[in-house]
């Protein structure tokens, strides 16, 4: 359980009672929108001085361009494609990622985990 620190928008929170882990909930659907950084006005609206927002991204993929730089692109006909912020793990470049999970500094997609046919990865 945890205890969230009063805000505008509640992101920290404090572990208020620990139990046995649950089974894995499934992954949260990633807004229906063309760009994946739509969340992040409504959430900067609220926090102005937030420095990192959070986003669930729809499917994608991870590759490098020539430059040898990683990018997160949505699949579809959007194909928006966001810079890494950190390399992933070379079997990650090129895999389905049907979810992933980061923060967006304004910048920079700082990728943490996703979700792919072999099961959650961690990409921190």
């Amino acid at each position: 359980a945890l205890a969230f620190y009063p805000s505008s928008s509640p992101l920290r929170a404090l572990l208020a009672e620990r139990s046995p882990a649950p089974e894995p909930l499934p992954w949260q659907a990633a807004p229906e929108t063309l760009d994946p950084l739509a969340p992040c006005l409504p959430f900067w609206q609220v926090s102005p001085w937030g420095l990192e927002c959070p986003l669930t991204l729809p499917a994608g993929r991870i590759f490098q361009d020539k430059r040898g730089r990683s990018w997160w692109r949505a699949d579809g006909a959007a194909a928006i494609g966001l810079p890494l912020l950190r390399e992933p793990p070379l079997p990650v470049l090129g895999m389905t990622l049907f979810a992933s999970a980061g923060l967006w500094n304004g910048t920079r997609l700082d990728l943490f985990a996703a979700q792919s046919s072999f099961g959650r990865l961690d990409l921190s």
